[in-house]
């Protein structure tokens, strides 16, 4: 049986390498989510202004149709709370990520968002780990994981 490598991940330096190459704010909110949260780009993209749970005192992004239609309560991470209060919110059952056309971000977007981060911080090939696939936006959830 053939072992696996690390996948890929960011050290908490070079993840806010990518953050500081992201200038929009749209962009940069849904780097700084998937690092912090360890979603998947689906359920980021998923997600609804109705699962921010940033008030009280246990801060919270819940998922709710995650891989496997699984629910879950994901701890907010402060920097994630004070990011997003100053976001204006739409309604609750709309998306926090919205594309040009006022429809739910494509995967695509978020994929070309996340590798232009990437390229402008000068990480193109500096993930951590020996996975075979190269570092993409699904880094960022193991980055969370070692962060």
């Amino acid at each position: 049986m053939a072992t696996r490598g690390l996948p890929h991940y960011w050290t908490p330096d070079q993840a806010k390498l990518i953050l500081d190459a992201i200038l929009p704010r749209q962009p940069w909110l849904l780097e700084l989510l998937l690092w912090r949260t360890a979603l998947r780009q689906a359920e980021a993209l998923n997600l609804e202004w109705r699962s921010l749970q940033f008030t009280g005192a246990q801060p919270s992004v819940t998922v709710r149709n995650g891989k496997g239609g699984k629910y879950r309560v994901i701890p907010a991470h402060p920097e994630l709370v004070d990011a997003f209060r100053s976001v204006p919110h739409r309604s609750a059952g709309d998306n926090v990520f919205i594309g040009r056309a006022g429809k739910p971000l494509s995967p695509r977007t978020a994929t070309r968002w996340i590798a232009d981060g990437i390229t402008k911080a000068g990480l193109q090939a500096a993930a951590t780990g020996t996975g075979a696939k190269g570092p993409a936006t699904h880094s960022l959830r193991h980055s969370s994981a070692h962060h």
